[in-house]
């Protein structure tokens, strides 16, 4: 019984970052051409601003999260390994204040989910 718990959640817990990846890249396609109310309504108000070549930009940032792990070898020696992931997004609007493009970096993800943790900045947006 213990290992079919630890199977459902496992799968939810894939299905909750296949869906964080999925957003975050939709929005690169998908808020372009958006007016700055629409992605205030649904990002909220920007971390940071600015303008670049008369171009404004406004960055959106997520919290650092870690994740660690650890397992002890034959030897009786413990080995930790840590992951952290954030995203920073930025959004660059045209001199008529539509979306020109988004923009993610940081460690965004893992192998399967490259854009998972920018999801969680543009998820309200659909």
């Amino acid at each position: 019984m213990k290992w079919i718990s630890l199977l459902v959640l496992s799968f939810v817990l894939v299905g909750c970052k296949s869906d964080l990846n999925k957003s975050a890249k939709n929005a690169k396609d998908q808020l372009v051409g958006s007016s700055q109310d629409r992605v205030a309504q649904c990002m909220g108000l920007p971390h940071r601003t600015g303008v670049v070549s008369g171009y404004e930009i406004w960055e959106y940032s997520t919290g650092d999260e870690t994740n660690v792990s650890g397992r002890i070898d034959y030897y009786g020696n413990v080995q930790m390994n840590s992951r952290t992931r954030n995203c920073t997004a930025e959004v660059t609007f045209n001199k008529d204040k539509k979306v020109m493009s988004v923009n993610y970096s940081g460690k965004t993800g893992g192998r399967l989910w490259t854009h998972a943790k920018c999801g969680e900045l543009v998820e309200r947006c659909y």
